[in-house]
């Protein structure tokens, strides 16, 4: 363009010295030609309405090259030296609309859907995967694996994909489980843990107890709540069914890791019997290993009944 306007501009000067007519140069209309028509000492200024320093390409192609024409002289933005955007237009005026660059080779640009122009896996085509990422850039990241559809998915941080109260980011509650997903069990409810925690919630008023056979065959219960090798029942539901539902419906044992003995500790539940027809009921028992959730096993209970329910080898 810089090339094309510095030569009209010379020949413009040349004309004005040429002899004929007492040395004048008559002043013309200016047209899209390269040359200062109008003597005003501009060049094709009519035919730059955006004044974005190209001319319009509809009425300046015979006198100028295709990179040097705007496709569009209403929109300054619009032009040869301009950066191509996603906008359905044709920015550079290349004569493309939104090509773009594929930047990670899989076949697809930022403008043609890709949602992730770096990764090679994420495109409309890709295969939705459990990472976190929106694989197939539908906008959703890990859709159909969020079981239980609390927005995470097991890859994602959900400790408990069946539970949609259960997620990184939920309100710890004193019910026996991880609910925010930190790998801790009710904190903050004055339950404690060590080497190894066992803590168990059930759902109905019932009259229920849990019992842990140690290793050395001593049993941790509401009955005896400490063992010479180091357990605590530090919360037992013994009141029976005058229990407060929201805390007695909760037994925690814990063994600290100083005194912790090698082998298998046998854990068991009783249901008693039922309180104001509650019923069958069910319950979860969590296992914790230093501090972090290592399982939640999910249960069901009869009245009357006493079941094993699992058992946590140490090694």
């Amino acid at each position: 363009m810089m090339r094309r306007l510095t030569w009209a501009f010379a020949l413009a000067a040349a004309l004005l010295v040429l002899p004929g007519n007492d040395g004048c140069v008559t002043s013309e209309p200016e047209t899209c030609d390269g040359v200062d028509n109008d003597l005003d000492g501009n060049v094709d200024e009519d035919f730059d309405r955006d004044r974005d320093g190209y001319v319009d390409g509809a009425v300046c192609a015979l006198s100028y090259e295709d990179g040097e024409l705007d496709c569009n002289d209403t929109n300054p933005t619009i032009n040869p030296d301009a950066e191509e955007r996603c906008n359905g237009i044709d920015d550079d005026c290349d004569g493309v609309v939104d090509i773009g660059e594929d930047e990670d080779g899989d076949g697809w640009t930022t403008c043609g859907g890709d949602c992730d122009d770096t990764d090679a896996h994420a495109n409309p085509e890709g295969e939705e995967r459990c990472n976190g990422v929106d694989d197939d850039c539908d906008g959703t990241v890990d859709n159909g694996f969020d079981r239980d559809g609390d927005g995470y998915a097991t890859c994602g941080g959900d400790c408990n994909d069946n539970d949609a109260s259960a997620h990184p980011g939920a309100t710890e509650a004193c019910n026996g489980l991880d609910d925010n997903c930190d790998g801790k069990i009710d904190e903050g409810c004055g339950y404690r843990g060590g080497a190894i925690q066992v803590t168990t919630a059930w759902n109905t008023r019932a009259n229920l107890d849990v019992f842990i056979t140690e290793p050395t065959g001593e049993t941790l219960s509401f009955q005896h709540p400490e063992s010479t090798s180091g357990g605590v029942m530090d919360h037992a539901a013994r009141a029976g069914c005058g229990a407060d539902f929201t805390r007695d419906q909760i037994e925690n044992a814990f063994w600290a890791g100083d005194r912790i003995r090698k082998g298998d500790y046998r854990v068991s539940i009783h249901y008693w019997g039922e309180c104001e027809g509650g019923g069958a009921t069910t319950g979860a028992v969590t296992v914790a290993l230093s501090g972090k959730v290592l399982g939640t096993y999910n249960l069901q209970l009869n009245p009357g009944t006493r079941r094993d329910v699992l058992t946590i080898r140490v090694r």
